[in-house]
């Protein structure tokens, strides 16, 4: 039966290759309200080409969100990169300031080919997407080069972050296919159809694993919260991971959360032997409802954008793919996210869902004081994480709902 799933799934694909991509237009701006009144303000911008065939399950899935999250949405339709005008990151900025200060706005999603800002960092040969371009409102960016990279950061009076940006971001090549199967995915899983068991797999490279337990592991918290006989490891001690004994593991259980610590690319999981393409995860079955990456260049969708089914992003793939995933996180260039155990804290000690505990770590990383502790030698101002959370982050860990 699985090997039917995968073959149908499979199928779609290649279907979509066939007919090719259909491009419709919308209007802009549109808005309209939530349900709630009150509580957390969540600003959604929806790619104006894309909406017209997400429209309904995009509906579906905000007024599901707000019958079970202290949130309200405003929603609004902006040109996307396919189109033949988008909107360029500094005015997409601007507009998310403004809701910022209109609606103290807590977090924003950005679903579809929303454009992003580039950065280089000041020290290596790194660059690529940043997600805090659209985080720290009261911060300036500036390009000193004007080579088309940001490459020097102002903090402004509140030091780190205001807001947590989500991307709800499919691979280009049939975008509207994955959008509504994960849209499809995060309604089967508010009406209870298809749930994850209550429990964590953590798997460490070698090069990683004192990071199950060292000054950054991830194993205590989540046996805080999930109970240490519901914790399942891999790649502690002397045990090396292998690709198909993790991939089996993923394939036989439906965990909550995958904690990953291992070297990568953006369209490869590399194991101490073997590892996964991001094709292969596409097609896999059940696995976890949220997957934490730490691996170079895991969340990098600018140089993996899924324009062919080979050179979709490691992280995008989890989401968007055959299995329970809606939510991952990885980063943009040869860093990998360390201080993923504060997001654990956060929907530990206070219950928060995914989108408050993605802000909790990024508040405290994407800071000046952060850089100048953690890289005493580097300038803060030309440092940046580079972590990106991908997919639904309306998510609770040791689900409450």
């Amino acid at each position: 039966m699985r090997i039917i799933h995968s073959f149908l799934f499979l199928v779609s694909i290649i279907g979509l290759l066939i007919s090719g991509i259909v491009s419709t237009t919308g209007k802009i701006p549109e808005e309209y309200p939530s349900a709630v009144t009150e509580d957390d303000h969540i600003l959604v911008i929806v790619d104006a080409q894309l909406y017209p065939r997400i429209q309904e399950k995009l509906i579906r899935y905000l007024t599901e969100v707000t019958e079970r999250f202290p949130v309200v949405f405003s929603v609004v339709h902006v040109n996307g990169l396919l189109s033949k005008e988008p909107i360029a990151p500094i005015e997409l900025r601007e507009i998310v300031q403004e809701e910022y200060q209109k609606n103290c706005t807590v977090g924003v999603i950005c679903i579809g080919q929303i454009p992003y800002a580039l950065w280089e960092q000041g020290v290596g040969n790194n660059s690529g997407l940043f997600s805090v371009f659209y985080e720290d409102l009261d911060g300036a960016f500036e390009d000193t080069d004007d080579d088309g990279f940001y490459d020097y950061h102002s903090f402004g009076v509140n030091e780190g972050p205001e807001i947590w940006v989500c991307w709800m971001r499919p691979p280009i090549l049939g975008q509207a296919f994955f959008m509504n199967h994960f849209l499809e995915k995060t309604h089967q899983y508010y009406t209870g159809e298809r749930i994850p068991e209550k429990k964590a797999f953590v798997a460490c490279h070698e090069d990683y694993d004192n990071n199950f337990y060292g000054p950054i592991g991830v194993v205590p918290v989540l046996e805080d919260i999930y109970g240490a006989a519901h914790i399942d490891t891999d790649g502690e001690g002397t045990d090396i991971t292998t690709a198909k004994e993790i991939w089996k593991q993923l394939r036989m259980n439906r965990y909550e959360v995958f904690d990953t610590w291992q070297h990568a690319n953006p369209n490869y999981q590399a194991w101490d032997t073997g590892g996964f393409s991001s094709f292969n995860i596409i097609l896999l079955p059940q696995g976890a409802l949220m997957t934490f990456l730490y691996g170079c260049h895991s969340a990098d969708f600018w140089t993996a954008p899924g324009t062919t089914p080979f050179n979709i992003n490691i992280a995008v793939s989890y989401v968007f793919g055959r299995s329970l995933c809606q939510a991952s996180s990885g980063t943009s260039w040869s860093y990998g996210t360390e201080f993923k155990y504060l997001i654990y804290e956060a929907m530990r000690d206070h219950q928060m869902y995914l989108g408050n505990a993605w802000f909790a770590m990024e508040s405290y990383v994407e800071t000046a004081s952060f850089v100048e502790q953690r890289y005493p030698d580097r300038d803060p101002h030309t440092e940046c994480a580079g972590n990106t959370l991908i997919g639904n982050p309306f998510l609770y860990a040791n689900n409450p709902l």
